[in-house]
């Protein structure tokens, strides 16, 4: 029988690939003859930007993999179950690269609203809330055997977009007050 995370993560992708498509059509629809492709278009020094947050993203997956194998193999510490670790270090490094991108003011391209990235944030923060308070409610464990189970990636998925919705409030709350919103 599967898991009702496994469930709740397919409806969830599920759910994310229809908003998706309906940004894409609604961004489509209203974008100019010139701008078609709805690519998000990046000037040279946010370019620049997202490159070194690239490379310190990078390092910093590196870093977890590393550290978490360090503590597994050395010290037979085993603190997470499967590919949980891996999760992790993903978010880690994903979140890396978005503060590095947003502080640069080099996450959202020429064209792309900040309004509409937070709205999309805020859905994904409860379609895995909710995913991880169902897989807790049905009986899974947070952590099982001394381990963290894989209800923890929806909590680390909250976490991440939580923290980079705050950055990016943040961020232009600094640029409104300094003069430059865009």
């Amino acid at each position: 029988m599967m898991k009702i995370s496994y469930i709740m993560g397919f409806m969830e992708g599920m759910l994310l690939v229809w908003i998706i498509k309906l940004l894409i059509k609604t961004t489509k629809k209203t974008a100019s003859a010139s701008d078609q492709n709805c690519v998000p278009q990046y000037d040279e020094r946010q370019l620049q930007a997202r490159g070194k947050a690239y490379k310190t993203a990078y390092f910093s997956l590196m870093a977890c993999i590393v550290i978490e194998g360090i503590i597994d193999t050395f010290f037979e510490i085993k603190l997470f179950t499967g590919f949980v670790a891996l999760g992790i270090s993903i978010f880690i490094s994903i979140g890396v690269f978005v503060v590095l991108c947003i502080l640069n003011d080099a996450y959202l391209g020429l064209y792309n609203k900040l309004k509409q990235t937070i709205y999309i944030f805020a859905v994904v923060v409860v379609v895995n809330m909710a995913s991880a308070i169902a897989s807790i409610c049905h009986g899974e464990k947070l952590i099982e055997n001394g381990e963290f189970s894989e209800v923890i990636l929806n909590i680390g998925i909250v976490v991440l977009f939580i923290v980079v919705t705050a950055v990016l409030v943040i961020k232009a709350n600094m640029d409104k007050k300094m003069g430059t919103d865009e």
